[in-house]
């Protein structure tokens, strides 16, 4: 809705029957119309009416979802919310028919809308101006009413240009992060007026990345409240839960808190678990359900090791280094802090690094959810990283093999041929050193300095590394353990399997979500075993829920 005419509407009281006009009228909304009232009836008033019943003590902000489809998937954390005595209010950018009929029988008490406390585009903002800003590097550093605007303008800016390293000197790039800047802004007083007028003592979020959910995330936490975010996990019907104060705030939802780590480095450990560990990668590889939110491991194949050493064309008397690459525009200042400049500096940098090694066999992995992701943008055009060797690089030489994004060779059967493992913090570094690779981080914030990997401190310490990795022994057994353990409690102690939802993802383009319900058969929400644990949690104080606790 154009925001003048919203503004005229709202103060007549005219906006709300401008919403329902639309969502009767516009066909996307009409369609979601008709899934909300087919949820309503699956659900039934029982488990809205039970749910309402539970006494309430603090408010809590539940950062909505765009489809109604997406919003089943809150369902199980909408209800413990309830049973650990919040009251929950959705947080939508605007008023949305299907979605506030689905969150209210998921057992919402309100809602609060952005569109309530935004002021009009044009407004003149107190805030932060980008027309002096001439690189990404002083964007990235700004901050407004405690929130960090120029980083979530700057991730925002990358993800509307799909560019790993935008040049603010560009008259027109300037432009688009000025607007990425002041729509940062603008959402930054909105969020301090929701966050003044609920004072909520706890916020639920997905992505917390991007504007507007990055404003709130930073301002919650400042005025005192805490934050839980909510992951799909590497397989389906499982998700992520971690808590979040100041002091954990940049830590990546897929980490294990300080007091789960002392807890699996304790534990006892065998053999056993090095199975059971293999056998949740091998399952979810072979299924094709790793990370099938963003489609990384659909329809492949897993050749053997000496097969796959012919296909690839590798020298087999040298050791094979593989580059992992991140998708350069994604989520690219989220989680730590980098040695370069950007996930495509690391990038090319590394590449170059490689060609200069012939000592070694060199694969080149490009990320495969670039896959999924041009899918539902509808992009056709080349992938950045090959953009970035062409025009970096130029022709790779013998030595450097190149593995497109839609390459049919499983991820998990290049750990049989991989010696080192190169990334900035990538998953698939931890994998590696659990099949005794060696991993060379360029970046904290995920699985670094815990005993297994190495992490050089500067560019230069890392390039120097490069240029004599072949003369890096392996990794210690000690050290190998120590990554079993940390994969251990990510992928089989962390994850929270849920049973009043199930979800999963086709193997299609897009990846498409699908999500079933699975209440009690009396539709009592505090009879559902992953609502009571959730709950616990929630009231409790941990930062991660663990499934169970580690097994002897």
């Amino acid at each position: 809705m154009n925001d003048q005419i919203g503004a005229w509407l709202r103060r007549f009281g005219l906006h709300r029957f401008a919403r329902i006009a639309k969502d009767l009228v516009v066909p996307e909304r009409r369609n979601e119309l008709g899934r909300a009232w087919a949820i309503r009836r699956r659900l039934g008033r029982q488990w809205q009416r039970a749910l309402n019943r539970r006494p309430t003590q603090a408010s809590a902000l539940v950062v909505g979802t765009f489809r109604v489809t997406d919003a089943m998937m809150q369902a199980p954390l909408i209800a413990a919310l309830r049973l650990a005595g919040y009251r929950p209010l959705v947080l939508l950018n605007e008023r949305n028919l299907a979605l506030q009929s689905v969150y209210r029988r998921l057992g919402s008490s309100g809602f609060v809308f952005f569109e309530d406390h935004l002021a009009p585009n044009g407004t003149p903002a107190a805030g932060p101006a980008a027309n002096v800003i001439d690189s990404a590097e002083a964007l990235l550093g700004i901050t407004y009413k405690g929130a960090s605007v120029g980083k979530y303008a700057l991730s925002t800016l990358m993800r509307w240009t799909r560019s790993g390293d935008p040049d603010l000197s560009e008259p027109s790039v300037r432009a688009r992060a000025g607007e990425a800047l002041s729509t940062a802004v603008r959402y930054t007083d909105a969020a301090a007026r929701i966050v003044a007028a609920h004072r909520p003592a706890l916020a639920l979020f997905n992505d917390h990345g991007y504007t507007p959910s990055g404003q709130l995330f930073d301002l919650v936490l400042g005025d005192g409240g805490a934050c839980m975010t909510w992951n799909a996990s590497h397989r389906d019907g499982a998700l992520m839960l971690k808590r979040y104060g100041l002091e954990n705030r940049g830590i990546h939802p897929a980490t294990l808190s300080e007091e789960s780590w002392t807890w699996l480095k304790a534990m006892p450990w065998s053999d056993r678990h090095w199975q059971e560990l293999r056998q949740e990668l091998e399952f979810c590889y072979r299924s094709g359900q790793w990370y099938g939110e963003v489609g990384t491991q659909f329809r492949k194949v897993f050749p053997e090791r000496a097969e796959l050493i012919a296909r690839l064309g590798l020298d087999p008397a040298k050791k094979t280094a593989a580059v992992f690459a991140h998708i350069f525009w994604d989520a690219t200042f989220f989680w730590g802090r980098d040695l370069y400049r950007n996930y495509e500096d690391w990038f090319i940098q590394t590449v170059k690094a490689a060609c200069a090694n012939p000592a070694l066999n060199w694969l080149i992995k490009i990320h495969p959810a670039n896959v999924t992701k041009d899918s539902r943008d509808g992009y056709r055009g080349e992938h950045n990283e090959i953009v970035a060797i062409r025009e970096a690089i130029g022709t790779l030489p013998d030595h450097v093999k190149l593995l497109t994004a839609d390459t049919e060779i499983s991820t998990l059967a290049l750990f049989d041929i991989v010696d080192f493992c190169l990334t900035v913090r990538g998953t698939t570094g931890l994998e590696s050193a659990c099949f005794g690779a060696q991993t060379i981080t360029a970046g904290t914030g995920r699985y670094d300095r815990l005993g297994f990997t190495v992490d050089p401190q500067s560019c230069e310490e890392h390039l120097g590394l490069i240029a004599r990795l072949e003369t890096l022994p392996p990794p210690s057994p000690a050290a190998t353990e120590l990554a079993r353990r940390c994969a251990y409690g990510l992928l089989l102690a962390r994850p929270t399997p849920l049973s009043t939802v199930r979800f999963g993802f086709r193997q299609d383009a897009a990846a498409s979500l699908t999500v079933e319900l699975n209440l009690p058969p009396d539709r009592d929400p505090g009879r559902a075993a992953d609502l009571g644990a959730i709950a616990d949690w929630m009231a409790g104080g941990k930062e991660d829920f663990l499934s169970f606790a580690p097994r002897g």
